[in-house]
């Protein structure tokens, strides 16, 4: 099963594996910083974390842009409303 996994991994060239991993890791900083919001630990965390939630996005976009371009603009137009959010609630709060 993880052989497959590699296989396919390693079948796509270096800037679609950069883009994955770059996915991969602001996944898992907003996971990361969803957590810390919730149980208060940092009040600030959803800023930080709506903007990883952006490059996620926009990593998402990069990644489907190939296969299916309609896919790809949706996550572009999120990302950019993701943004916006996160600049609005910065100089909001």
């Amino acid at each position: 099963m993880m052989s497959i996994f590699v296989e396919k991994f390693m079948e796509k060239n270096k800037f679609e594996r950069a883009t994955f991993i770059v996915g991969i890791v602001s996944s898992l900083i907003v996971i990361i910083f969803a957590v810390l919001q919730i149980f208060s630990v940092w009040n600030y965390a959803v800023i930080v974390c709506e903007i990883f939630m952006g490059i996620s996005m926009i990593a998402q976009a990069i990644l489907q842009w190939k296969t299916n371009k309609r896919i790809a603009i949706f996550s572009l137009c999120v990302a950019a409303f993701i943004f916006i959010v996160a600049i609005f609630v910065l100089f909001i709060k």
